[in-house]
């Protein structure tokens, strides 16, 4: 008798966490299934995102990682609306070629943590346990550690702020960065690929000549570091030019606070390219 797809996800009746795995690289696939395993977690390990999907629709798992391909397969905002409809439910996105768009996009749809490949056993501990929260599994040495931890806790609390004051929503709809996982997921692809990040980051500038190399550096004898080897670029018209045919030009660049409340001024990116332009004329005629 073939299952009625209609009928609402199964519930893990063991009640130990239920962990989807589904990386678009067979043997990574398999090594975290295996990982997880060993933790005890229960998990399903598929292939491909319409796999994935599937999955979701007939079991409710509590945590799920995907390889971008699969999430992008899936629908980040089909995973988006599961983490709305169950808060318990979280995913992870893992990548071999992140982007800093494809972090934004997946941090503000929802996602738990966006991981950058290869990863390290210690690395996906740290994410899975941090997901999972008090679902995780805690062995019984742990528990005592913690328990101990419990007491210190107890003792140093009065001590330290623990306060957490949280920006209002809005301002972080339109943030750059999110928020700390997504600054951390920013920071760990920055370890663990230097010149792919970099690389990145600098084609948003406009360049006269690419550069040639990324970096080159030396720490044997004379520490020697060098950045964008080959590459020529104007830092003024980076800053300002480059706005001046867009919409940028009428937002406010500068706003200057003097001592008083009243001493205010504010410049365009126009205004203030036309007191570089001034002041760049002054330069000249003095040789």
């Amino acid at each position: 008798m073939s299952q009625d797809k209609s009928a609402p996800p199964k519930e893990n009746p063991s009640g130990i966490p239920s962990i989807l795995v589904a990386e678009a690289d067979a043997s990574l696939c398999s090594s975290v299934k295996d990982y997880l395993d060993q933790r005890n977690y229960c998990t399903t390990a598929v292939a491909g995102g319409t796999q994935a999907a599937t999955a979701l629709t007939k079991e409710r798992f509590d945590l799920a990682i995907l390889s971008l391909e699969n999430a992008a397969e899936i629908g980040l905002e089909m995973l988006s609306e599961e983490a709305k409809k169950r808060p318990e439910f979280k995913f992870i996105i893992t990548s071999k070629k992140p982007t800093a768009d494809s972090i934004a996009e997946c941090m503000k749809q929802g996602a738990f943590d966006y991981l950058t490949l290869p990863l390290g056993d210690d690395e996906l501990a740290k994410a899975v346990d941090e997901a999972l929260g008090n679902k995780k599994i805690v062995e019984a040495d742990e528990l005592d550690g913690s328990k101990h931890a419990e007491k210190h806790q107890e003792i140093t609390s009065m001590m330290e702020e623990k306060r957490v004051f949280y920006p209002p929503q809005n301002f972080v709809d339109k943030a750059a960065v999110s928020g700390m996982r997504h600054y951390k997921a920013l920071y760990n692809w920055s370890l663990k690929d230097p010149d792919g990040f970099w690389g990145h980051l600098a084609e948003q500038l406009d360049w006269f000549k690419k550069w040639d190399k990324v970096r080159d550096y030396t720490f044997g004898g004379k520490v020697d570091i060098k950045f964008f080897i080959g590459g020529k670029l104007n830092i003024s018209y980076n800053c300002l030019d480059r706005h001046l045919n867009t919409w940028r030009k009428n937002k406010a660049a500068i706003i200057w606070q003097g001592e008083g409340e009243d001493e205010v001024r504010t410049f365009t990116y126009q205004e203030v390219h036309h007191e570089v332009c001034k002041f760049a004329n002054v330069l000249k005629k003095l040789g």
